[in-house]
């Protein structure tokens, strides 16, 4: 029997999009489920989602208003592809930001004096 691979990417800024493989082993049984479902609850889900961040704003500012509303509601819409219905906002975090950045880098600042969510208006907020 033929070795089959399950290949994969993964991406450190060291080294973006390396392409990863596992063997699966001749013995194992391709398909055989090793997951039992009952109808017993523990718990329940809310719904999933993603994340609005300003690299996924800048990308559908480069779309056509009609393509950028194809997408929105791909994601979003409950008859969309995605249906996504809950999105986490990256407040006062850069991930998946244009670059580094945070609310405040006044050192000492313990009032806040200049604290501010400019950036978060140029790029978050128009996109939610």
């Amino acid at each position: 029997m033929e070795q089959k691979r399950i290949q994969w990417l993964s991406s450190i800024e060291e080294d973006r999009w390396e392409d990863k493989s596992a063997k699966i082993a001749a013995d194992t049984e391709i398909g055989k489920p090793n997951l039992t479902v009952t109808e017993d609850q523990y718990q329940w889900l809310e719904g999933f989602g993603g994340c609005f961040n300003e690299l996924g704003y800048v990308s559908l500012k480069h779309l056509t208003d009609e393509e950028r509303g194809k997408v929105m509601f791909d994601l979003f819409h409950p008859e969309g592809e995605q249906g996504f219905s809950i999105c986490r906002l990256p407040i006062g975090a850069s991930d998946y930001a244009l670059e580094w950045y945070s609310l405040n880098e006044s050192d000492g600042d313990l009032s806040m004096e200049h604290f501010s969510i400019d950036r978060d208006r140029e790029y978050l907020i128009p996109y939610i």
